[in-house]
């Protein structure tokens, strides 16, 4: 079954996820936190498929896979910016040193800013008619 991606350019699909997969295990092996990981990979990955992701719904001509991408690409984001971004903030050495009441408050509200604006980009992406 061929995706809306496949059919701008076909193998950009599978040559695209092997570079990630290639990136991801090379920034591990040299040592790179999970957050440096999604960080590099995060600007290629909206150069090359922003415009298709965000691209209108065609419920004739889009397939479940083009459904299922990006499912798996809005829950990543979700999970990115709610789990990750909050931990990596409460370890910066500024924050660290602050008080654990304060520490606690930027967790929390880092997450609260993050599910806020996700559940807000998800409501309007629909309204819009792209996801």
């Amino acid at each position: 079954m061929k995706t809306r991606l496949a059919k701008v350019n076909p193998g950009l699909a599978r040559v695209f996820l092997l570079v990630l997969v290639a990136a991801g295990i090379g920034g591990a092996l040299i040592g790179l936190s999970v957050f440096s990981i999604v960080g590099i990979l995060a600007i290629p990955s909206w150069i090359l498929l922003g415009s298709w992701l965000t691209a209108p719904i065609d419920h004739d001509s889009d397939s479940w896979l083009d459904a299922w991408i990006k499912a798996i690409t809005i829950f990543v984001l979700v999970v990115v910016l709610t789990v990750f971004v909050p931990s990596y903030l409460i370890r910066l050495h500024s924050v660290a040193k602050l008080d654990v009441k304060l520490q606690d408050i930027v967790g929390t509200g880092s997450f609260a800013i993050a599910l806020s604006g996700s559940l807000f980009v998800l409501y309007k992406s629909h309204r819009a008619g792209r996801i």
